[in-house]
């Protein structure tokens, strides 16, 4: 049997109804994934980035450190900083000239090494990694970023530890990195004929 024109008509209206509220239903409903998703991307910058120096930060240092070894084909070097004189300068002329110190510190360290591989992991500590350098270029590095931050007006204590691609361990290495800088730090110190803070 034909349908009458009525009942077509009913149905096309019914059809084209259906297909509006499935169109306005599916986009409302892919809005808010994306706005879910972005959401949660927000809350992750938000989660690993440290707020005054506006690079990585220790949240997102442990868990992207484990990461390095698989992304290296030779060797894999950890760069561990320490500012000489924060508590010093905070003492003196106040937290704000500490914090315009730490922004200055960290700038130089992501502009030599990468925002991607740079991280603040304590009050005045920063952790830097460098896939496949050789030595040379690691001692460039390091003098670099050491002469920027001393023409900046600041000092730093660096230590570095490296190792051959295949079964690092991310936790001796960077050990070995800090103990290093506890070293030169007090070089620095020592040299400087004080007492470290």
């Amino acid at each position: 049997t034909f349908k009458t024109p009525e009942v077509a008509a009913m149905d096309l209206m019914d059809a084209g109804l259906f297909g509006v509220m499935a169109c306005v239903i599916s986009t409302y409903y892919v809005r808010a994934l994306t706005d879910n998703v972005v959401a949660r991307c927000k809350l992750k910058v938000i989660a690993e980035t440290d707020l005054n120096t506006q690079i990585p930060n220790r949240n997102a240092y442990e868990n992207h450190m484990h990461e390095y070894p698989l992304r290296c084909a030779n060797s894999l070097s950890c760069v561990y900083v320490d500012v000489n004189g924060l508590h010093e300068l905070n003492n003196t002329r106040g937290h704000a000239a500490g914090d315009e110190m730490l922004k200055t510190v960290a700038a130089k360290v992501r502009d030599i090494f990468g925002e991607e591989y740079s991280y603040r992991v304590g009050g005045d500590e920063f952790v830097a990694f460098a896939m496949d350098k050789s030595a040379e270029e690691m001692r460039a590095l390091i003098h670099k970023l050491v002469q920027e931050v001393d023409e900046a007006g600041y000092s730093v204590a660096v230590g570095t530890a490296t190792h051959s691609a295949g079964g690092i361990d991310m936790e001796v290495l960077v050990k070995s990195a800090e103990t290093r800088m506890y070293l030169a730090k007090e070089e620095h110190y020592r040299l400087a004929g004080k007492t470290r803070e």
